[in-house]
């Protein structure tokens, strides 16, 4: 079962790493654009998007390591 967890981790890993450089290239071209004005759409967007990226990395690994202490229990591994 820990290969499974393993593939799963880097799956959650992979998807998290495209977010949060895809946030950070939308924020910084957005500032860049705005001419350096945080208040505009553009950025405020991919701040959101590099939150999203991070929470998902969050929940990703809490149901890997709870799928990992479950199957402790149970005696699998």
């Amino acid at each position: 079962m820990v290969g499974v967890n393993s593939k799963k981790m880097k799956t959650v890993r992979k998807i998290s790493t495209v977010g949060i450089s895809v946030g950070l290239i939308s924020m910084l071209i957005g500032l860049v654009v705005s001419g350096f004005n945080p208040a505009a759409f553009v950025p405020l967007l991919g701040g959101g998007i590099i939150y999203a990226s991070m929470v998902f990395f969050g929940f990703g690994l809490f149901l890997c390591l709870i799928e990992e202490i479950a199957d402790k229990a149970k005696g699998e591994v």
